[in-house]
């Protein structure tokens, strides 16, 4: 059994597998995954398409459960959490940049990013306040009242951006964040994100196809053939 710990863990994987289909007659996507990231380090998570790369942020932000293995957030094992813990965990620690932005049709840009402070029980006044600073920090300050349907994929991709940093998570994970922009736009969002690092001591996990990107973490680690290597 492997057992990888470091000091002041932000999060830890203990010979983590993950599979689909029946015990039977399993599609293996990972195993024996075993790492730890300590808070305030920045990684990017590389490797080809398929290998299991989107398949890790999922577990690491507790919308998948490993199926053997352990996970820790905080210092917290959630294999076996509740699906009331797990998503008292994912509030209060985890923001999260979907490739597929998940934003709300129905609610404005500045209601989608409010909404994490909103489940958190923050005041509506306060947390619209902190949702259209973050929107102006992307970018966004002329598009607050928009719907999504309304916005280019690249503006989407900006919301979700600032609907993740807006619960001040201590865990940022952030699959293929500049991947709907342009070079300037997608420069300007990973400066953000490093700012939020370097000043809060954020835990910054990027999945990515760019080597230049991968080339600023502190730490790459590659996915391939249900196995990874830093």
């Amino acid at each position: 059994m492997s057992v990888i710990r470091c000091d002041n863990e932000a999060l830890r994987l203990e010979n983590v597998c993950y599979h689909y289909g029946s015990a039977d007659a399993p599609i293996n996507i990972l195993t024996n995954i075993s790492l730890c990231i300590a808070r305030g380090e920045t990684c990017a998570i590389t490797g080809p398409s398929g290998a299991g790369k989107s398949t890790l942020m999922h577990l690491i932000g507790l919308l998948e459960r490993p199926r053997a293995g352990n996970l820790f957030i905080a210092g917290q094992e959630t294999s076996h959490a509740s699906a009331n813990v797990r998503a008292q965990l994912r509030n209060e620690h985890i923001g999260f940049i979907f490739q597929a932005f998940n934003l709300l049709p129905r609610l404005t840009t500045l209601e989608n990013v409010a909404l994490p402070l909103l489940y958190r029980g923050e005041k509506k006044r306060a947390a619209l306040l902190k949702a259209a600073d973050w929107l102006d920090q992307v970018g966004l300050a002329e598009r607050v009242h928009h719907r999504p349907s309304e916005l280019s994929g690249g503006q989407c991709q900006r919301v979700a951006i600032a609907r993740a940093l807006c619960g001040n998570p201590s865990l940022l994970l952030a699959d293929e964040p500049t991947g709907n922009l342009d070079d300037e736009t997608g420069n300007k969002i990973v400066e953000v994100l490093l700012e939020k690092n370097r000043t809060h001591r954020t835990t910054l996990v990027i999945v990515t196809h760019d080597k230049v990107l991968a080339s600023r973490m502190n730490r790459q680690f590659y996915v391939t053939n249900g196995g990874i290597q830093e």
